[in-house]
């Protein structure tokens, strides 16, 4: 659910909102506006001083602490294999630092990134942990190029001319595409499993007559 196209709407839609309630404007003068116009906006309105004045107050301490050379190397430990701590590793190991990486578990690394083996027949294998990556996760997709490992694209995956199709209430809906007025919603929905047989559109049936046997 995370990675579909629904959430990414549903996500940017309350960034918008969100940004526009800080900057007392219109959702739809948000969507409309370049981010200079909106960072030059925010620094009318004061909102960037803080991270101005920070900055400032930074570079102050900076240049009143004199330097101070380290007595001994130092010692860098990584706490944890799984995809942060490897990756952690293997950037100080870039920079050409050296550093000692601990693992609680002693038959495997990788973290949440656990391919099950063994399991299934024909030699089929599934994921146990994370298995998706977002175009967003930079890191991750420069780690796989590297190493050369093959990546699949998983929404362009499906069958051509398939539409996603949500179920709510008993209903069939198509994929919401977030309007000028639409605005994000925290009431809880209730869902049930569509029917089989039944195609996107079509009403839900009536509820069965209770038994009289």
């Amino acid at each position: 659910m995370a990675r579909t196209p629904l959430m990414h709407a549903l996500r940017r839609l309350a960034a918008e909102h969100a940004a526009a309630a800080r900057l007392g404007m219109p959702a739809a003068e948000v969507r409309g506006s370049t981010r200079r116009e909106l960072l030059g906006r925010a620094a009318a309105l004061g909102l960037g001083a803080a991270l101005a004045g920070s900055a400032a107050g930074a570079a102050h301490a900076a240049e009143a602490t004199p330097d101070k050379k380290p007595v001994s190397p130092a010692r860098v430990a990584v706490v944890g294999a799984g995809i942060s701590g490897l990756t952690a590793a293997l950037t100080l190991r870039d920079a050409g630092i050296d550093c000692t990486v601990y693992e609680a578990d002693p038959s495997r690394v990788g973290g949440r990134m656990w391919t099950q083996r063994g399991h299934w027949a024909y030699g089929q294998t599934s994921e146990i942990g994370g298995e998706l990556i977002d175009t967003s996760h930079k890191k991750i997709l420069a780690l796989c190029r590297r190493f050369n490992l093959p990546t699949e694209d998983f929404l362009g995956g499906g069958p051509n001319g398939a539409e996603e199709v949500l179920w709510f209430n008993g209903e069939y809906y198509p994929a919401p595409r977030p309007t000028r007025t639409s605005r994000p919603s925290t009431k809880p929905c209730t869902g049930t499993s569509p029917t089989p047989g039944r195609s996107p559109g079509t009403p839900a049936p009536p509820p069965a007559p209770p038994s009289t046997t």
